[in-house]
């Protein structure tokens, strides 16, 4: 729109001029033996064409413009009306320190940038309480939003379980991946415009097959990018009950012989963090699923991660130096393991 504008006005000062020096040019026409009154006519009438032209453009792009604004408006009360959880989405703050997990992170990020036809595109990250899995998922999470693409993220927590938020996953990540494409948004719009119910279902399973997997298979036939979503804290869904379904649709598969689950585009991924419990490892002990565990994290690593993370929390004090921040690490490394050696016990 910027564009035409300019050039209607370059049109409009070009004619102006033509008024300012019109004098000049009528002595120049006689020099060269030209007649005036037609030059005249013919000069004006080729500015008045470019104009002309310039201004149907302009109201073209004006009905156009007003088209989409429309369309846009109709979308976001279709959409608009959908149930929502707000606060369940990724956080900065709860980024992981920078410089720490770095290995894991990489791991991840190669993983959802990955393009082999037998690759998994769900990924399992697990481990007992503590282990910083929501600090990994976070930083996933803003990582991608920094660099664009369609993403959601969707975090549990158990002090809003009586919320009953499971209820509501897939409609709200839906509307999240419907923020990030234009195309997801008018095939979600679409979807609840056919059947209004949909905005408040409580059947998970038409909200993932009609809100989410529809959209992103609409998508994907011109997105080839990766289409994120994570899932932070499962396990604090609620009981076994409460995600029974959820894990029913991540696992489910309608071939039998095909290593991805069923439905998926091809460029999904999607990244589910929970404690190993046992419903969600039944779920998801599966060849579709790729499984990291960071109970299986080399000490070495976490010892590093630990170090780093008490020499930046304590640079300010001093008569510190490296070897009371190794001693604090070894410390904490071994009250971690103590502490984690009872959960592992109580969870048995």
């Amino acid at each position: 729109m910027s564009e035409i504008c300019e050039k209607i006005v370059r049109q409009t000062l070009e004619c102006a001029d033509v008024v300012v020096h019109y004098s000049d040019m009528k002595s120049f026409w006689r020099r060269l033996r030209k007649h005036v009154f037609d030059e005249t006519e013919a000069t004006i009438q080729r500015h008045n064409e470019v104009l002309d032209n310039l201004i149907q453009q302009f109201r073209d792009k004006m009905a156009l413009t007003n088209t989409e604004t429309v369309h846009r408006i109709a979308e976001d009360q279709d959409i608009n009306g959908m149930e929502y959880v707000r606060g369940a989405g990724r956080n900065t703050a709860k980024n992981c320190l920078p410089g720490t997990r770095e290995d894991i992170l990489s791991d991840i990020k190669c993983w959802i940038h990955s393009t082999g036809e037998d690759e998994p595109h769900i990924l399992w990250l697990s481990g007992t309480a503590g282990k910083g899995k929501s600090a990994i998922a976070h930083t996933i999470a803003n990582w991608s939003h920094e660099h664009g693409g369609m993403r959601a993220c969707f975090c549990f927590d158990h002090t809003r379980e009586a919320k009953r938020h499971h209820e509501k996953i897939f409609t709200t990540i839906a509307r999240d991946l419907a923020d990030c494409d234009i195309t997801v948004r008018r095939a979600l719009a679409r979807a609840v415009r056919d059947d209004n119910k949909l905005k408040h279902t409580i059947d998970v399973s038409r909200q993932w097959q009609e809100l989410v997997v529809g959209p992103m298979r609409e998508a994907s036939k011109a997105i080839t990018a990766p289409m994120q979503i994570i899932i932070d804290a499962l396990d604090e869904s609620g009981d076994a009950y409460t995600r029974e379904h959820i894990l029913d649709l991540l696992s489910q598969k309608t071939d039998t012989s095909s290593s991805q689950p069923a439905e998926l585009p091809a460029n999904a991924r999607i990244i589910i963090i929970s404690r190993p419990l046992q419903d969600i490892r039944d779920a998801l002990d599966a060849s579709h699923v790729r499984h990291i565990s960071m109970d299986d994290i080399p000490p070495a690593s976490t010892h590093n991660d630990i170090q780093l993370y008490i020499s930046k929390r304590l640079a300010g004090l001093r008569n510190f130096n490296d070897a009371h921040f190794n001693t604090l690490t070894e410390k904490s490394a071994a009250m971690l393991k103590t502490e984690l050696d009872k959960v592992h016990g109580f969870q048995k």
